[in-house]
């Protein structure tokens, strides 16, 4: 709200126009007395006076109305609804001045410009009219602790701090199958069951005093800066799941637990970059750990809490809730794409990235991972589904990489403009910059300025929908690479290679 955008100052020009637009007929009836003695003059007494909302049969209802009365009926017509008033309407007192902030009296309104029935035209009765006293020099607004009007419309927003956010998603880190409950005795239910629902903020704060122990805050230094993100705890030895967005390439890395103020080395267990996963270690025993849930089990609708150290916030964890938006999304970040990722509500934002995503039970069913930009959508974060991510992270954790396949190229997107630069006869693939020495692509044949566009089944559009196929599939599978060589298609068989360790 401006400085000049006061509600509570009077206005001169509108506030003596009392509900400017609206009209309250005012009538008497002095009802004939055809055997009386000739009248005594008596001091005039005001009559009943009626109004009422515009509602079908009021007397200010519009023209037409087959139950509008007439103005000056001191009764109200058959049927009219409750509101009718045979109070004599009081002036105002011009020694008091309405008050700015008590609530609209009920409308007494009619069309503006509307002429009751049966007269060529029409004004209010004469009133003495109300003059705002003049307002001192140093007239002030009210106290900023004032209640607020009701109804007056106004709202106002808070600016909230927001920290460098990316155009694309942030992924985040994953968990391993620690207390996981493959209870099968159970048959499945024919009908759907309730979401899973946290309805009272005491929900929340047991979610919290079960999982916070286990939640870390990550520092890492890397060749291009620094960064802080998200973990949380696996095992009582120290085992931490995060993103290889988070811990990938860095020099350094300091682990920070909740229970604590000095950050403790943290050593690599292994990065998976495709599926943007990584576990890391520190040297203690005895941690709190998180339990892991089934996020094949969770349904849309469903209540979501997250934790993670938003913007890098000092103190504790940032904590935020929501609900699970959307299941089974497939989205693109700066260096893959992501499969089967929940969206969710819940607020998000740099610094969350390897946090958990927990449901009503505090089970934690995904990794905190991307956000869509501010600048596009509000409330729309992505979280690695737990039970996709399993597999790949009982690989890391045992010191092995993930076994995916590899194909030998470096590749870019394109689009219209590079089409242009590089005369492309085609707007759309992964664009083969260059070939690696002795790689699958090179013994198949395939050369730089190559345009893939497809491997295998899938469609091929951009750099990261090629990353995410080729690394879908296992070494030694041989798959068929279609490429746009020159504005000529051709199609390769190529046999994936073991990825190999960066």
């Amino acid at each position: 709200m401006s400085d000049t955008d006061d509600p509570g100052r009077p206005d001169e020009e509108t506030d003596a126009l009392v509900g400017s637009g609206n009209v309250e007929p005012v009538s008497t009836v002095e009802p004939a007395d055809v055997d009386a003695e000739p009248a005594v003059p008596q001091p005039a007494v005001p009559g009943p006076t009626w109004s009422a909302s515009v509602t079908p049969g009021s007397p200010t209802a519009p023209p037409g109305d087959p139950g509008a009365a007439s103005a000056g009926s001191s009764v109200p017509p058959p049927g009219e609804p409750p509101g009718w008033s045979t109070t004599p309407a009081a002036p105002p007192n011009p020694a008091t001045p309405p008050n700015p902030w008590a609530p609209p009296a009920e409308a007494h309104t009619a069309p503006l410009g509307w002429t009751p029935p049966g007269t060529s035209s029409w004004l209010p009765p004469p009133a003495q009219p109300w003059t705002p006293p003049t307002p001192a020099s140093d007239w002030a607004p009210p106290p900023a602790n004032r209640p607020a009007r009701p109804g007056s419309g106004r709202s106002a927003l808070v600016g909230g701090l927001v920290g460098a956010l990316v155009a694309s998603l942030v992924t985040a880190g994953s968990f391993l199958a620690f207390g996981r409950d493959h209870d099968t005795t159970s048959s499945p239910s024919s009908t759907a069951r309730p979401a899973s629902v946290i309805v009272k903020n005491g929900d929340i704060h047991a979610i919290l005093q079960k999982v916070q122990p286990a939640v870390v805050r990550i520092d890492v230094t890397a060749p291009d800066g620094h960064g802080t993100g998200t973990g949380f705890i696996v095992t009582s030895n120290g085992i931490i799941v995060t993103n290889a967005h988070v811990a990938a390439n860095a020099s350094d890395i300091k682990v920070t637990l909740a229970d604590a103020t000095t950050p403790l080395s943290a050593s690599v267990l292994g990065v998976d970059a495709p599926h943007d996963l990584a576990v890391v270690k520190i040297s203690r025993t005895k941690l709190p750990f998180v339990e892991i849930g089934d996020s094949e089990s969770v349904e849309v609708g469903d209540s979501v809490v997250a934790i993670g150290n938003a913007l890098a916030l000092e103190g504790k964890p940032t904590v935020t809730s929501g609900i699970v938006s959307a299941l089974h999304r497939t989205i693109s970040t700066e260096n893959s794409v992501l499969k089967d990722v929940i969206q969710t509500d819940a607020a998000i934002n740099p610094g969350n990235s390897g946090g958990p995503l927990l449901d009503s039970s505090g089970k934690v069913i995904g990794i905190n991972t991307a956000i869509a930009s501010p600048a596009d959508a509000n409330n729309i974060g992505f979280a690695i589904a737990i039970s996709s991510a399993e597999p790949y992270l009982q690989q890391l954790e045992s010191g092995k990489p993930v076994q995916t396949g590899f194909l030998g190229v470096h590749v870019e997107t394109v689009d219209g403009a590079l089409a242009a630069s590089e005369n492309l006869k085609i707007d759309h693939g992964a664009l083969v910059t260059d070939v690696t020495a002795s790689s699958p692509a090179d013994d198949a044949g395939i050369q730089t300025g190559d345009v893939i566009v497809k491997l295998a089944a899938t469609a091929i559009n951009t750099a990261p929908e090629l990353t995410s196929a080729v690394g879908d599939r296992q070494p030694g599978e041989s798959v068929a690479v279609v490429v746009n060589r020159g504005g000529a298609q051709r199609t390769f068989t190529v046999k994936l290679a073991a990825r190999p360790v960066s």
